[in-house]
């Protein structure tokens, strides 16, 4: 399953359409707003602070989404299974 996801993730990055485009996020943007807003003597602490921030998030994003199509799949097995057997 998990080759299966990391196959559609890689798949999905290169044919994005515009919509998707339209959806990206747009996490550099905004911390190159917060970092010029930021002290010089503060930038690189705040730039690593985000640094941590986006690879939390992705991790989270990750965790949550190989969560939620492993699940929905089981229940996909599991319907297939009670109607065959139905």
């Amino acid at each position: 399953m998990t080759d299966w996801l990391d196959f559609r993730s890689e798949e999905l990055e290169t044919n994005l359409s515009e919509e998707d485009k339209r959806h990206l996020l747009k996490f550099d943007v905004f911390a190159d707003r917060i970092l010029d807003a930021t002290l010089d003597s503060k930038n690189d602490y705040v730039s690593d602070v985000l640094d941590d921030l986006r690879d939390d998030f992705l991790q989270h994003c990750i965790y949550w989404n190989e969560k939620y199509y492993r699940t929905g799949f089981g229940d996909g097995i599991k319907l297939l299974n009670s109607a065959l057997n139905s």
